[in-house]
């Protein structure tokens, strides 16, 4: 279990491209105990939102080697938002299934838009 949940921490890292310098977006967790996989799913689903919303305006300052893929944005300002987590919310996120249902929130995303 511990190793499927470092992987899924892997892959939600690898995935992230690092954003332009001085573009920063953080999504807060107040209100929810995220080593709760309805809250951890709650958070993902606030930072799906937020990346869509922050990459409408900022994707080709944030990857601009990545112009016109707004997926690339996404996944990066995402990873940033989950990184900015302390280390013990980080952790019970990943423990709760944060990473897998962040997935599921940009695909659900990507779907709408």
């Amino acid at each position: 279990m511990l190793l499927s949940h470092l992987l899924s921490a892997a892959a939600l890292a690898a995935a992230a491209v690092e954003p332009s310098p001085g573009l920063t977006m953080r999504v807060p967790a107040e209100g929810l105990d995220l080593s709760r996989a309805a809250d951890a799913a709650a958070f993902a689903g606030r930072v799906a939102e937020e990346s869509r919303r922050f990459c409408e305006v900022h994707a080709g300052t944030v990857t601009p080697g990545h112009v016109g893929d707004r997926r690339v944005c996404e996944r990066a300002m995402a990873g940033e938002a989950v990184s900015a987590l302390s280390s013990t919310q980080w952790r019970d996120f990943m423990r709760a299934g944060g990473a897998a249902a962040l997935r599921r929130a940009q695909r659900q995303d990507g779907r709408a838009g």
